[in-house]
């Protein structure tokens, strides 16, 4: 192999690599985040907007909400994996705390949490999304 065959393979798996950064620059959650909060409020506020809490109904509720979020997320970006946990409570004086960790690839997954209220609940939507 001489050294300008040499020299052209180089070439091409470096724009080969510039074109790899390129892509996954642009399937970093960060991007898109902006984006997916407003869509999950709107689908959060259909949902619920006009219902009174009731603890009968709020499984199911959580259960519409995640599966939604989870059809609107793959439908307008498929390169991640994702995952949708929703909280549903009464709104009362107790309190909530929720903690999430991972261990993943900060530049290209993420997670975002939206928050959502009427006069009887908080619904909560913690998304994670992991680049394929």
């Amino acid at each position: 192999i001489n050294a300008e065959y040499m020299g052209n393979l180089n070439y091409l798996f470096q724009g080969r690599y510039d074109a790899l950064a390129m892509e996954q620059a642009e399937v970093a959650f960060s991007a898109i985040k902006e984006t997916v909060q407003p869509e999950v409020q709107k689908i959060i506020a259909k949902h619920l907007e006009k219902k009174v809490y009731t603890s009968r109904d709020a499984q199911n509720w959580t259960n519409i909400v995640s599966e939604e979020v989870i059809k609107y997320l793959t439908n307008s970006n498929s390169n991640f994996k994702y995952i949708a946990t929703t909280v549903i409570l009464q709104k009362s004086d107790s309190g909530l705390n929720i903690s999430s960790t991972c261990y993943w690839n900060s530049t290209v997954d993420g997670n975002l949490a939206v928050k959502w209220e009427n006069q009887s609940m908080i619904c909560i939507v913690n998304l994670f999304g992991l680049a394929l």
